[in-house]
């Protein structure tokens, strides 16, 4: 059995070229979980290794030498989530075997995981934050073709991100649907009931009461039914007790995802519908709801125009070409009335479609511009930026703002790179170069280009565009390697 605690002491790098830091995790059933650094990621000027990339190494710990059933649920880890790609999914990113052992590399949350907010959840805003999340990323796995079930939900297994995000981890215990049987996998204060029948097979229904057994921990510093879960919620009754301030809709959120019968617990596309309809969200979150779906009904609307202009077009066409010989024969009256009967209403309902589509159209010409509005003026409540270069004082006033706003969000996109958030960093920190372009434009314009402010302006858009750069690195580093584990699997 390969020895850790040594590795890490001597020189020798794992698999090459991991330096193992200090262990994250030995609580778990079969792997222990290490921080290392990626040594391939230290920049030739850097003597320091601890500069490089930081990841999370999940080593398989083997229960016996001939534990195949074991390895082979640790290789299925990777291959069952390998296509999933979702903000709120925090999924391996390479599978590999180091001196007969196999291991999986996961990006690093320095924040931990939802253990360390067991009983710290007091306000109802941030209540909804963690339902909204966990929920995403659950919706996803159930909705994939087919559909996933994690089986293993818990506190331990979702991860804060460095932008306060949750996600779901620990796909060991995942099941296909209707591809699988194993009602001994996850942890037994958070198994449904019916996980304790004889037969049972996964379903998504299980995930939920998961769920609301984990909600419960983190209110109230308890799980709702002890350490058996479900096998004794059949023989007592609940007595429930959430703390002063919990609203009612999070109560009976997390009382019917606790319900005995999984058919009568919501499913996770109802549970999102629940945080989009609800008032308590804090408003980040309730808008992305909001615009999704928006998105999502506009999306409806176009399909049902297309099936409009569609299913006209095809009745027109067969009726023109079935009386198109009676037509020849029938006098004037007779064919106006042959139109107003047959074809009129056709026309009516592609008028319709064109009254919704142009509607929609609209909306969207309006939202472009409010953006295109918000992006030049939100900073300055509505003032162009020659009218603020106009006034010498608040020419330099909202340029330190902007520049205290690039520095802020350049430091999010540094923590987002740390955390392997390649896209997030890379995204904010074009975010970050687009505040301090703006404000050197309006340092131009109102004659202060040679200034002090001017010149951190600049330091800041080129360290923006360092880390925009070393997010284009990493992310070919990791496609190279994703490409290496799908040329060893074929």
């Amino acid at each position: 059995m390969l020895d850790l605690e040594q590795l890490a002491e001597s020189e020798e790098l794992f698999d090459g070229h991991y330096k193992l830091m200090y262990p994250l995790s030995t609580d778990g059933a079969t792997a222990d979980i290490w921080l290392a650094v990626d040594t391939n990621t230290v920049d030739e000027s850097e003597s320091d290794e601890e500069q490089g990339l930081k990841v999370a190494i999940k080593i398989y710990r083997p229960q016996n030498a001939l534990d195949i059933e074991g390895i082979q649920r640790f290789r299925n880890e990777f291959k069952v989530v390998f296509n999933c790609q979702h903000s709120n999914l925090l999924r391996p990113m390479h599978f590999g075997i180091f001196k007969e052992t196999p291991y999986l590399i996961l990006p690093y949350c320095q924040r931990g995981s939802a253990e360390l907010l067991t009983g710290q959840f007091r306000h109802n805003k941030d209540i909804w934050k963690f339902i909204f999340d966990v929920i995403s990323g659950l919706n996803y796995l159930h909705t994939n073709n087919p559909p996933i079930i994690h089986q293993d939900l818990k506190p331990a297994n979702i991860l804060i991100g460095n932008n306060n995000s949750y996600m779901i981890t620990d796909f060991g215990t995942c099941e296909i649907m209707n591809h699988g049987n194993d009602e001994s996998c996850g942890t037994m204060a958070y198994m449904a009931p019916e996980r304790f029948h004889d037969g049972y097979i996964p379903i998504p229904q299980s995930d939920i009461w998961a769920f609301g057994a984990m909600l419960y921990e983190l209110i109230t510093e308890k799980v709702p039914f002890g350490e058996g879960g479900g096998s004794i919620q059949f023989q007592e009754s609940m007595a429930w007790d959430f703390p002063v301030g919990i609203s009612d809709k999070i109560t009976k959120i997390v009382i019917s995802c606790l319900d005995y019968d999984p058919y009568r617990r919501p499913t996770a596309a109802q549970l999102l519908k629940a945080c989009a309809n609800s008032n308590e969200m804090s408003g980040n979150v309730g808008l992305n709801i909001r615009v999704d779906r928006l998105r999502e009904n506009a999306n409806q609307i176009w399909i049902g125009t297309m099936s409009f202009f569609e299913k006209a077009y095809a009745n027109i066409g067969n009726v023109v070409k079935t009386n198109y010989k009676d037509i020849t024969h029938l006098n004037c009256k007779d064919c106006a009335r042959v139109i107003r009967l047959r074809i009129v209403p056709y026309l009516k309902m592609v008028g319709v479609a064109m009254f919704i589509l142009v509607v929609v159209i609209g909306l969207f010409i309006l939202r472009i511009c409010y953006n295109e509005k918000d992006t030049h003026y939100s900073y300055a409540e509505g003032n162009s930026l020659t009218e603020i270069a106009s006034k010498p004082d608040s020419t330099l006033k909202t340029a330190l703002l902007l520049k205290d706003k690039s520095q802020r969000t350049l430091k999010v996109a540094y923590n987002m790179l740390e955390g392997c958030q390649l896209f997030e960093a890379n995204k904010t920190a074009k975010e970050a170069d687009d505040c301090a372009r703006r404000a050197q434009y309006l340092l131009q314009i109102g004659g202060l280009e040679g200034s002090e402010v001017f010149e951190d302006l600049e330091k800041i858009r080129a360290t923006s565009k360092k880390i925009q750069a070393r997010c284009q690195i990493r992310y070919k580093l990791h496609k190279s390697m994703e490409l290496q584990v799908h040329k060893k699997h074929n």
